[in-house]
Formats: C-alpha cells, sequence, structure tokens
C-alpha cells in the first residue's frame, strides 16, 4: 500500500493552474492589507524617533543656557545635513551616520530676549498629507520670563 501511494505521489509533476491562482491571490491579499499598514507604522517610529531627538536637543539647550546664560550656538546658526553623521559636544548628542532628517538649530540673543529654535525638514510623511513633514520645536525667554518653553509645532 505504501508504494502504491509513493507511485501516485510521483507521477503528480506539480501544482494546477487554479492552485496556484488561488495561492497568488491570497499573497496579493495579504500584501494589500500588510504595506499600507507598515508604512503607517514606520512613519510613526520616525516621529517617535525625531520626538526623542527633540527632547535630547532641547535637554542640551537648557543646560547650555543654565552654564553659559546662552543657547547654543550663540546668536547664530548650526546645521546638520541630512544622513552626516555629527558631533555636538556643547548639547552632548551626537547625530549618527545616515539619520533622515535635516536639522538646523538657530538661536538669538540680546538684552531682553533668548531663544532657541530648531527646524527639522523630515523625510517622511507621518500624517499623510502628501509632503514631507516639518517641524519646529522652540524654547525661550522673553523679559526675563519664559516666553515658550519646549513648544514643538508641525508647520508642514
Amino acid at each position: 500500500m505504501k508504494r502504491k501511494w509513493i507511485k501516485r505521489c510521483l507521477r503528480h509533476k506539480g501544482f494546477t493552474l487554479v492552485e496556484l491562482m488561488v495561492v497568488i491571490a491570497v499573497i496579493g491579499l495579504l500584501a494589500a492589507i500588510s504595506i499600507p499598514n507598515y508604512n503607517r507604522y514606520r512613519a510613526m517610529a520616525d516621529r517617535a524617533a525625531l520626538f526623542a531627538t527633540f527632547k535630547y536637543l532641547l535637554d542640551g539647550e537648557e543646560l547650555y543656557f543654565t552654564e553659559h546664560g546662552v543657547y547654543f550656538p550663540e546668536s547664530g546658526t548650526f546645521t546638520v545635513p541630512k544622513g552626516q553623521a555629527k558631533e555636538i559636544p556643547e548639547l552632548a548628542y551626537n547625530f549618527p551616520e545616515g539619520h533622515k532628517n535635516r536639522y538646523v538649530i538657530w538661536t538669538g540673543t540680546g538684552r531682553l530676549v533668548n531663544y532657541c529654535a530648531i527646524w527639522v525638514g523630515c523625510d517622511f510623511d507621518s500624517d499623510g498629507n502628501g509632503a514631507d513633514d516639518v517641524f519646529r520645536a522652540y524654547t525661550g525667554t522673553h523679559w526675563g520670563g519664559v516666553q515658550r518653553n519646549r513648544e514643538i509645532t508641525q508647520l508642514r
């Protein structure tokens, strides 16, 4: 009996067209469901990583302000190009090689105003509007009091 079954299996050379079409349809259905979800979760992860970077940069800015009385860079602009590794020892932060966003940090210092703004041009679209996101984090004092503290705004 065992030999008959083996011979019958050996005669069967492959799958029928209907069987292959059913398998391809199931794979297509799974892909149609999973790919948009994957892209959405990846954008959410990129956004969470961006907010963590904002937290570290703003923590560093506040520490620098506490020690020096001004934000880093002192009345200037500091740019971190997309994908380029860059170390900022003043803020105790290192951008890794291949990061996804372009960062521009600029500050203003005056007799009555001290502020730090961090603009980020993102390489993702987390809100689904069809354009890459742009965020700004702002913290500053005006007339000796806190004007805005760690305010993060999505601009686009």
